[in-house]
């Protein structure tokens, strides 16, 4: 068949089969002409949902082939640029055989399991024993034994020429790969040809400066050339790909076996096709060569076409031992060939069909004729653009034409500039109607009138209708009038009349009853009757999109419209071909809908043969025969070349089954995945039921528009089945329903055991610290059924009210059992739970209680009083941090010496001690720590210095009297003070007050008092320790009465 490809390395089978890689896919060419693609999805496509090779159907696979090879039983091995090696078996199953893609950090393929290494696959190729040889980017050979083992065959990862002797020593050419009969292999891709045999590496051609590549023998060695591609023939002879030529190499001998670069020849300048007859006398751009089972050579063409050619054209030609070439596949020219028209390169622009069976195609300048036994020949045209002349058909010139009929009598009628033509089955043209001139059409005889002549369709009784603008009817009487259009708003009510309505310049159909439709312009179509009332059949202004069903709830941008005798109309919608019934039913007969998204650009998709509805269209025209078949003039857009598909009704069946069902276990609940139905029975399959086989199903959402009917015949489907018994082992079928009926179920899939959240921790521990809180615990003693993939830990502050306080985040993706909960308040209480997790969520979780503790805070506000070998030192008790202060510590600076006191106040209360053993006349300073359950505080701030002395005489300060009362809203304690003094001396002993009320006060008592004086303290409601020292006017130092405590109360 007539193709656009652009092939690349190539290869065939033992059935004369060839291969060949064709940008994001590997083809299969057949004997008899037959492209189909077998593996591979094409370029990028976003409706694929991975863009890895996936097992599986091997034409749903996202792939970058680069090179290919076929074994003895029909299994296909693609070398995939992405880090692959998958296998394709007879059935279309893909499989991966080796790689692992490229991971970061991995440059260079490892010894051992194939499926486990890094590679770089450039080339391949497959000895007889079905061991694989790969040329990888990084400058290597490697085998894969028939057992997937992995290892190094010849290269140094080195850049340069390549050096006889240990293959493995010697950098090595990666472009191309082929094997002789005896297994030697020989490697191309630049400037030489090497062989390695037997472990030892040489050259088998290669340059010289002083030599260039021509037409003539020369030695091989030395060779100057560029080698893409590597062949060996069953005599051991070496075919070389390189460029513009394609070099034999034989007993040391090079000479050119096809291709030419003589005189005449200006490549980058115009388009050369190839040239069937003498290889060396046709052009060529040479990319890979192979042998087909017959011993011809197959060359892979990317073409030599002039600036600005954008077609993706190459070729595929092979090249017999004697010399002569043959174009196998490939179009770049268009150009109609005479006899078997599958073999023909055309660019159809209307096509028609009649009752015997013929199939008219109109391709600019001429209309061919395709027969039932499917031979091409010239109908119409004699290849020249001009006006009609009647008379032989052959013999006029034709104009430019996208519009064809068939009537009842088998006529057919061609739309020209400015006319319409008639051709008689047996060849004789005649003008029906125009006038030659472009113009509005005028009512009268159809032959006067001027016209400019869209679309034409013809009814059961012989009437013609005439797209001009609007729509005209040319009775069997040759008069022309309107029959509808004019119109210029939607009317208010239907049916309408036919000429109030407007309609579009395009396409115009007529069914088995007469019925013409037409297009509003838009996204509608209207059904005219042949009384000339007229109804809206599909769209609106409300439709937005192609949906089967009722086509009045469907969109339809119709590009051409067809009927067959059933009364059915056939309708090409951008990359569809949709059929109406006539009670109104919408459904898509044909393409995958590749380019829905944006119907004003689409894109090119090669047609498949099979299914209509799982191969991508971009159709041009469409027409249906009396039988039912429905052909379609199928162009790719923006390039040169096409063809004409045929849909033939075929009764529509149940699918087949799902294939290649896997599972994998989830929480309750499995994710099953497989490879849609191979049959879809001829129309679309609507559901897809997965089962457990008992009561839990699944099935996954398919949106039935068109434009993802691809994704549903094409690529891997799956969804959940919920509800299952955990840690209870389960398989799965799956089965397809279409409109016929459902299939059987598939072949069971993988047995997987469905888990739940593993069960609470036990051992919980908590070890208090300073701010902080060590957890500890047992692992759960079932998982689940899944691997525990860390522990949820809480805590909550229960004494300050803080709610959710610091956890362990960390221990969320670690399995350790134990973690440490910081930023914890020292002395409140936290609840903690530890929960296990696993792939279904946190378990049950065991809960604990803990208090964090500290050292207390070092004491605050720290005094000294002076007094005979001894100081009174007082301070502010600290916070305790959690643990009650046992005892403080005064340390006495310089010397060291240390005293303590038990005993706890609450925090901010004053305290205080005497410390003795000073020494008269020498200066102290103080610090205090506090000690609780946990740790010693830091000292305290030091206290001011001090100097004790010896008083002049013996003073004794007793306290006595406890008695609080109240005066006004002040509140006092009277302590009753007893100053007695040995001697008499004068003057007043002066007694020093301090302590927690917070102010020291002086108070002037009579010296050698021994009835006491009455001393009234001011208090602020606090409770302490008052410390109560004397002095006298005329001596130094007083003896310090002992240390009062009180706690005065509130007297109301």
């Amino acid at each position: 068949m007539a193709s656009q490809i652009y092939p690349g390395p190539t290869t065939s089978d033992s059935a004369g089969n060839i291969y060949f890689v064709d940008a994001g896919d590997v083809e299969k060419l057949t004997p008899n002409g037959m492209i189909s693609i077998i593996a591979g999805a094409g370029a990028f496509n976003p409706a694929i949902p991975h863009q890895t090779p996936q097992p599986g159907l091997a034409i749903a696979s996202a792939m970058s082939p680069v090179g290919v090879a076929v074994d003895g039983v029909g299994n296909v091995y693609i070398a995939d640029a992405l880090g692959y090696v998958e296998k394709v078996n007879p059935s279309g199953v893909l499989s991966i055989i080796a790689g692992v893609g490229h991971p970061n950090g991995q440059w260079w393929p490892t010894v051992g399991p194939a499926l486990d290494s890094t590679i770089y696959p450039r080339a391949i190729a497959i000895d007889r024993t079905g061991n694989l040889y790969l040329t990888d980017d990084r400058g290597y050979v490697v085998e894969i034994s028939s057992d997937g083992h992995l290892s190094y065959v010849a290269g140094n990862a080195a850049n340069g020429d390549p050096v006889p002797g240990p293959a493995m020593n010697s950098p090595v050419e990666t472009g191309s790969i082929a094997l002789d009969q005896s297994g030697n292999i020989y490697l191309a891709g630049g400037a030489y040809v090497e062989e390695i045999s037997g472990g030892t590496l040489s050259i088998a051609a290669g340059p010289d400066p002083s030599m260039h590549g021509g037409m003539g023998p020369m030695p091989a060695v030395p060779f100057e050339m560029k080698a893409s591609s590597v062949a060996v023939s069953s005599s051991g002879a070496l075919y070389l790909a390189s460029g513009d030529r394609v070099y034999r190499i034989a007993d040391g001998t090079v000479s050119t076996f096809a291709g030419y670069a003589g005189p005449g020849y200006t490549p980058g300048q115009t388009t050369y096709p190839p040239k069937p007859g003498p290889a060396t006398s046709s052009p060529m751009l040479s990319q890979d060569v192979a042998f087909d089972s017959a011993g011809n050579l197959v060359i892979s063409d990317s073409g030599v076409h002039a600036p600005g050619w954008t077609s993706p054209s190459g070729y595929l030609e092979s090249v017999t031992p004697s010399g002569t070439l043959s174009l196998l596949a490939g179009d770049s020219q268009g150009v109609l060939t005479l006899g078997p028209a599958t073999m023909s390169p055309m660019t159809p622009e209307a096509v028609a069909a009649d009752s015997q069976g013929n199939l008219y195609v109109s391709t600019g300048t001429g209309i061919a004729k395709v027969d039932g036994s499917g031979t091409l020949s010239m109908f119409a045209g004699n290849g020249t653009t001009g006006a009609p002349i009647p008379g032989p058909a052959l013999s006029s010139p034709l104009r430019a034409s996208g519009a064809m009929a068939v009537d009842s009598a088998n006529n057919l009628y061609l739309a020209q500039t400015g006319s319409v033509v008639k051709i008689t089955p047996g060849g004789v043209l005649s003008i029906i109607a125009g006038n030659g001139q472009n113009g509005t059409p005028v009512a009268g005889p159809a032959v006067s009138s001027p016209m400019s002549p869209t679309a034409i369709a013809a009814d059961p009784a012989g009437d013609l209708y005439i797209e001009s603008g609007n729509i005209y009817r040319v009775g069997l009487d040759g008069t022309l009038s309107l029959f509808a259009g004019g119109g210029t708003s939607t009317p208010s009510s239907w049916p309408a009349p036919a000429t109030s309505i407007g309609v579009s310049q395009g396409p115009i159909g007529v069914d088995a009853s007469g019925n013409v439709y037409a297009t509003d312009g838009a996204t509608g179509v209207y059904k005219i009757t042949p009384n000339g009332s007229a109804t809206v059949l599909a769209g609106g202004t409300n439709q937005t999109s192609l949906v089967p069903g009722p086509a009045i709830d469907s969109d339809l941008s119709a590009l051409g419209m067809a009927g067959d005798a059933a009364g059915n109309m056939y309708f090409i919608d951008y990359t569809y071909v949709i059929k109406v019934t006539p009670d109104g039913t919408l459904s898509i007969i044909g393409g995958d809908g590749d380019g829905e998204g944006d119907r004003n650009s689409y894109w090119y998709e090669a047609a498949t043969l099979g299914w209509a509805q799982q191969t991508g269209l971009t159709p041009a025209a469409i027409a249906v025969s009396p039988q039912g078949t429905v052909y379609i003039a199928n162009t790719v857009r923006n390039q040169a070349g096409g063809y004409v598909l045929a849909l033939t009704p075929t009764s529509a069946t149940a699918p087949s089954a799902p294939t290649n069902v896997t599972a994998s276990a989830g929480a309750a609940s499995a994710d099953v995945t497989f490879a849609p139905s191979l049959d879809t029975g001829g129309i679309p399959v609507t559901n897809y039921v997965v089962s457990d086989g008992a009561g839990h199903t699944c099935s996954p959402t398919l949106d039935m528009r068109l434009g993802y009917l691809d994704l549903y015949t094409r690529h891997s489907l799956s969804c959940w089945v919920t509800g299952l018994t955990p840690q209870a082992p389960v398989t799965f079928t799956v089965t397809a329903t279409n409109a016929v009926g459902t299939s059987g179920s598939s072949a069971p899939s993988n047995s997987v055991t469905p888990f739940t959240v593993p069960s609470a921790p036990t051992g919980l521990t908590a070890t208090a610290g300073n701010g902080q809180v060590q957890l500890s615990w047992t692992a759960p003693a079932t998982d689940g059924g899944s691997l525990i993939s860390g522990y949820d830990i809480t805590s909550q502050d229960v004494t300050g009210n803080q709610g959710v306080a610091p956890s362990c985040t960390s221990a969320q993706q670690s399995t350790a059992t134990s973690c440490t909960v910081a930023n914890l308040y020292n002395g409140h209480s936290y609840t903690f739970t530890v929960a296990a997790r696993n792939w279904a969520g946190p378990g049950s979780a065991t809960s604990i209680s803990s208090t964090p503790a500290g050292p207390p805070d070092g004491p605050q506000n720290v005094t000294a009083v002076a007094g005979n070998r001894s100081a009174v030192v007082g301070w502010t008790a600290p916070a305790n941090e959690g643990s009650t202060i046992t005892h403080y510590t005064v340390t006495v600076s310089p010397g060291g010496a240390t005293t303590t006191i038990n005993g706890t106040v609450p925090q901010g209360q004053w305290m205080s001690a005497t410390v003795g053993g000073l020494v008269n006349g020498a200066t102290y300073s103080f610090t205090v720590t506090a000690t609780n359950s946990v740790g010693t505080s830091v000292p305290s701030t030091r206290s001011g210095w001090v100097t004790p002395a010896a008083p002049s005489a013996t003073t004794r300060v007793a306290i006595s009297g406890a008695h609080p009362y109240a005066s006004g809203a002040r509140r006092y304690y009277p302590i009753r003070v007893y100053v007695k003094t040995s001697g008499t001396p004068s003057g007043y002993v002066y007694l020093y007050v301090s302590g927690t009320p917070g102010v020291t006060k002086t108070y002037k008592v009579p010296a050698n008092s021994t009835t006491g004086v009455v001393v009234s303290i001011a208090l602020t409601g606090k409770s302490g320790i008052l410390s109560i020292s004397a002095s006298h006017s005329g001596s130094p130092g007083f003896a310090a009465a002992p240390p009062y405590s009180f706690n005065p109360r509130i007297i109301a």
